[in-house]
């Protein structure tokens, strides 16, 4: 039974250090190097240990229980978040911290109270009964939070970089205040209804204010996504709208060449047959040198995707950026041209952001390729970058900019390829980001809701 009782007051910190590590790299991958990680771990494991039992032994704090003397020395583990995910703003890694640890210790306080109540009823070991219930607790969470809780997470910290500081500054709270009014190491005594009620309103103050948080951010999420797409409805408008006009020039232009040619072939043939070679050579150079205002390029013969292509050569062009394209699409595609503009709009744009991040405009590129094969529509765009990168789980990847609405361009191109039952990968390396994205093609009368998104 003594074995048994200090398993329970070992075990659950053991469990505690395991599932909080695993939930950060859950988070977030680190860029440093194997042996830094489990370095900077071990270094913080006999840290938090030597200390609690420095202070508890030596200091006024040895009226308090061990474990909750160890969960305040577990502060320091900050400075791990800190050290190790350095792509990672400093807000959100501090907020991921305190969620972290927050989570973890309301597990130990349910898993406590469970079993206090659970003895009244079951007549077994207290700490067994512990044992057992913040085991089934903790893998019920830990699932809980790998298949639903992490991705909405990363997708509100994502973009709203700008909250990032309240929603630490809550957390931090949050943790003190729990360490402060709720042991949940000491004996364990029948059940006070003061204290009960007490722990449960905490609890569900906690958890409801983390909820009201998220449930704000998904709102605003929804909200910035929706805006973008009624921008990117104006946009392809607007390109329709530049397209129609180029094209009106150009046939304008067309005619007016074929009504001067004429004159032009009659005073070529005048000048040859006086052989007048010089004034011929000065006449035909004077042609060549006339440029074609508005002039239009067919990328391809997909009207949207033409259109597109035609705006960010134009971009490319006024900003120095080397814009190279081959393009295949055939008018028939079975994507919708909405959808397009979402995928190819948003990588294009991305691609030019992060070539006005470079120092070197000489090395500014932008290079794109766009063609059906086998029933699918397959979009491939490289660009250079600055060799920075932020990544948010799941190779989501976002740039230096931090302002609200940012960051929504990688995950509408990922959620317009899913719902053609496609994928998308994304990386960089060595200075060239590249992106793919495949779409299966399909026709819109099929039964499927292509707008459902």
């Amino acid at each position: 039974m003594y074995v048994l009782g200090d398993m329970a007051r070992s075990l659950p910190d053991v469990v505690f250090m395991g599932a909080g590590i695993w939930m950060a790299h859950s988070f977030y991958r680190s860029q440093r190097k194997w042996w830094q990680i489990a370095g900077t771990w071990t270094l913080c494991v006999v840290f938090c240990g030597l200390a609690a039992s420095f202070l508890w032994e030596y200091t006024g704090m040895s009226q308090m229980p061990y474990e909750r003397v160890s969960m305040i020395v577990g502060f320091s583990c900050i400075f791990a978040y800190l050290y190790l995910f350095t792509e990672v703003p400093a807000a959100q890694r501090i907020f991921t911290y305190f969620f972290v640890d927050n989570s973890m210790y309301l597990l130990v306080v349910l898993s406590r109270y469970l079993s206090v109540f659970l003895l009244e009823i079951i007549p077994v070991s207290p700490d067994l009964l512990f044992l057992g219930i913040y085991a089934v607790l903790t893998l019920a969470f830990c699932t809980g939070f790998a298949n639903y809780l992490k991705q909405n997470m990363l997708r509100g910290l994502a973009v709203f970089q700008h909250q990032l500081t309240v929603l630490s500054i809550f957390a931090f709270i949050n943790y003190v205040a729990l360490l402060a009014w709720i042991d949940p190491w000491g004996p364990m005594d029948p059940l006070n209804v003061l204290e009960l009620t007490r722990v449960l309103l905490f609890c569900a103050i906690s958890a409801g204010g983390y909820y009201l948080a998220f449930r704000i951010l998904l709102t605003l999420r929804l909200r910035m996504e929706a805006e973008q797409k009624e921008q990117q409805m104006r946009e392809q408008m607007k390109l329709t709208e530049q397209y129609y006009h180029n094209f009106l020039e150009n046939v304008d232009q067309i005619r007016t060449l074929r009504h001067d040619v004429n004159h032009h072939i009659r005073t070529i043939a005048g000048l040859c047959a006086g052989k007048e070679w010089g004034q011929l050579e000065d006449y035909v150079n004077r042609l060549t040198e006339q440029s074609a205002p508005g002039e239009l390029r067919i990328w391809c013969r997909h009207y949207t995707v033409s259109a597109l292509l035609d705006h960010y050569s134009g971009v490319c062009r006024s900003k120095g950026i080397r814009f190279e394209c081959r393009a295949a699409v055939a008018p028939e595609c079975a994507v919708d041209p909405i959808h397009l503009c979402a995928v190819l709009g948003n990588a294009l744009q991305n691609a030019v952001d992060a070539c006005e991040q470079m120092d070197r405009k000489e090395e500014r590129f932008i290079e794109v390729q766009a063609r059906e094969r086998a029933g699918k529509l397959v979009i491939e765009v490289r660009n250079s970058f600055d060799g920075f990168l932020w990544e948010d789980g799941e190779r989501g990847f976002r740039s230096r900019k931090e302002e609200e609405g940012h960051g929504l361009g990688l995950g509408s191109i990922r959620r317009t390829v899913e719902l053609y039952g496609g994928y998308c990968s994304a990386g960089g390396q060595n200075g060239v980001f590249s992106l793919q994205a495949v779409l299966k093609e399909r026709e819109v009368g099929d039964g499927t809701d292509i707008y459902s998104a």
